[in-house]
């Protein structure tokens, strides 16, 4: 919330980039994530992982939309995004433990991260 640059970089196709690669390349990691989550196992593969990214990018893209232009509180991102990704990971292949921890443990260390800024 504190740079909606950032947000415009990941999702939107009309903000004047310098360098449009970048944008290309936020996705590429998420493409990227869900090929490794495939080959350690947490994934079954039966989802391509650009077709996982493009859920993942999907939803968060949603959920930043309503946020950035007031429609949810900040409160309810915190409550519905960490689910939503869970649903997401658990449909690609992961035990819903596995996907809640994982999603819980990133979750904090980006609040902490935040939080250090």
């Amino acid at each position: 919330m504190s740079n909606p640059n950032l947000y415009r970089v990941m999702f939107d196709a009309t903000f004047d980039l310098p360098d449009p690669s970048a944008a290309d390349e936020t996705f590429g990691h998420l493409v990227a994530a869900a090929g490794r989550s495939i080959a350690a196992g947490r994934f079954s593969g039966e989802q391509a992982p650009t077709d996982t990214a493009l859920r993942f990018w999907a939803d968060g893209h949603g959920i930043v939309s309503l946020t950035v232009t007031g429609v949810l509180a900040i409160a309810d991102l915190h409550r519905h995004a960490p689910a939503m990704a869970a649903a997401l990971f658990i449909d690609a292949g992961d035990s819903p433990e596995q996907a809640h921890r994982s999603v819980r443990a990133a979750w904090a260390s980006a609040d902490s991260h935040t939080r250090r800024r």
